[in-house]
């Protein structure tokens, strides 16, 4: 599964939207409706989905979820390449 599709999925699961609501363009504040909390909770699942971790400092930087679907990618990279 791609990253974008988890993404979404866990982005629908934990705030409550509508699949097509979860773009790449969406904004998580103003089009997903997503409070702090809901951004920590959808953080966390992300760190346990993708076996990755995920500091306050990244969190502050994303905005959308392109910025969610990137920083994912990153952190897999990353940790790809450490592994090696």
């Amino acid at each position: 599964m791609a990253v974008l599709d988890e993404v979404k999925e866990i982005l629908v699961s934990e705030l409550g939207v509508k699949p097509e609501m979860v773009t790449l363009e969406a904004k998580l504040r103003e089009d997903l409706g997503a409070d702090s909390l809901d951004r920590a909770e959808a953080v966390s699942v992300l760190e346990e989905r993708f076996e990755i971790s995920i500091t306050d400092e990244d969190v502050t930087k994303v905005v959308s979820v392109r910025d969610i679907v990137e920083l994912v990618t990153q952190k897999l990279q990353a940790k790809s390449v450490s592994s090696s």
